[in-house]
């Protein structure tokens, strides 16, 4: 009787492997390549990433927190509506 060879999974096809510590790296590399070739295919040639976060403080908290320098109160920024603004960004970048 003849044992039948081993093979192995495919170590792409092995979810425990892939979500392991030791394919971190991976897995990161995967977040830039995956996005970058749907770039390609939809023939993108410039981006604009916007960094920021939903986490806002109240304005009554905003009004006096020292941005810049301590001991000085900070000045708020106002801004239009967010659709109002990305349509003008939007108008600005296509221009």
């Amino acid at each position: 009787m003849q044992i039948p060879p081993f093979k192995p999974e495919k170590a792409y096809k092995d979810r425990e492997f892939l979500s392991s510590r030791d394919t971190r790296m991976i897995r990161i590399l995967s977040e830039y390549a995956q996005p970058q070739q749907r770039f390609e295919e939809e023939a993108v040639e410039n981006t604009v990433v916007f960094f920021g976060s939903a986490r806002i403080k109240d304005l009554e908290e905003a009004v006096g927190a020292s941005w810049s320098r301590p001991g000085k109160k900070g000045t708020i920024l106002r801004s239009a509506k967010p659709s109002e603004a990305s349509k003008s960004l939007d108008t600005t970048m296509t221009a």
